[in-house]
């Protein structure tokens, strides 16, 4: 029988934020991907843990880390082709681009200002004083419409700079915090407004510090609205690891301890959604997998 899923180790966003995906049930609202661009919240059709003693495929990189059983589907492309699923056995030793970014389809607005200022007022300052006070987006940023969604997060990533490189022009976007439940909320709000986060931890003296990077004009903005239909930058990887659960000749002693550590308890998780591709989050690395 095949088995396909990932280690415990892995996080799955949902309505509820981050939940650990040996702790997903039926009752969770899970992010999942439709129609191959859109975000959307459903409840997992079922839930599966799998005892497994087969080969892990590990990927790690800058922007990406997953652990999963071999046969697990993928969401990638090839070759500057579509996305598509593709067995994490087959893209062994092969360049790939993983999806981590999705279209917001939502249509809910901020609520009214008790003044009158404009819009662009209101969310930079209104937004932002809930967050540095309250240490935790509203509730209402959860169901805001594209626009107003990337509004929102603009005014929050108020230190925002341009820069000047040899290879080109960018801007960066930053938000720094001692606060992990803040970052996690945060994290889960720029999936809302199609930008995908890296976080750093202990850089310049805080805790989390959490970075947004425009390469040329991909995220195409101006002060009625924001373009957020392409693609962001991609994760290429052209290398991954596969691990025998059981023949370690090749590992140090430390190193065989530490791998053992890292499986923890012998399962795999797979969460079976309608689109077949669900968020998960490692190491504060976000990115679509397939169920």
């Amino acid at each position: 029988m095949t088995i396909s899923g990932l280690t415990h180790d892995h996080q799955v966003l949902t309505t509820e934020g981050w939940i650990p995906i040996s702790e997903i049930t039926r009752e969770h609202l899970v992010c999942v991907l439709e129609d191959g661009e859109f975000f959307n919240y459903v409840h997992p059709e079922d839930i599966v843990k799998s005892k497994y003693s087969g080969d892990l495929y590990d990927i790690r990189s800058e922007k990406v880390d997953l652990t999963v059983a071999v046969d697990t589907m993928l969401y990638i492309k090839l070759d500057n082709e579509n996305y598509e699923k593709i067995p994490a056995k087959d893209a062994m030793g092969k360049k790939f681009s993983f999806k981590r970014d999705a279209k917001n389809k939502l249509t809910g607005v901020p609520p009214s200002p008790e003044d009158e200022s404009p819009f662009h007022t209101m969310m930079y300052n209104r937004l932002r004083d809930i967050v540095e006070t309250e240490n935790k987006l509203p509730e209402w940023v959860w169901t805001l419409n594209k626009s107003d969604c990337f509004g929102g997060f603009d005014g929050l990533f108020y230190h925002m700079t341009y820069l000047h490189w040899v290879w080109g022009d960018f801007y960066m976007w930053r938000y720094e915090t001692e606060n992990r439940s803040l970052v996690d909320n945060i994290q889960r709000f720029c999936v809302h407004a199609g930008v995908i986060p890296h976080i750093t931890h202990k850089l310049h003296g805080k805790e989390f510090v959490i970075d947004i990077v425009d390469y040329e004009g991909e995220i195409q903005s101006n002060y009625e609205g924001y373009n957020l239909e392409e693609t962001k930058v991609e994760e290429i990887t052209n290398y991954g690891k596969i691990y025998d659960f059981f023949d370690f000749a090749d590992l140090l002693q430390d190193e065989i301890e530490e791998f053992m550590d890292d499986i923890g308890d012998w399962n795999v998780y797979n969460i079976i959604v309608p689109s077949g591709i669900f968020m998960v989050r490692k190491n504060d690395k976000i990115v679509w997998v397939c169920s």
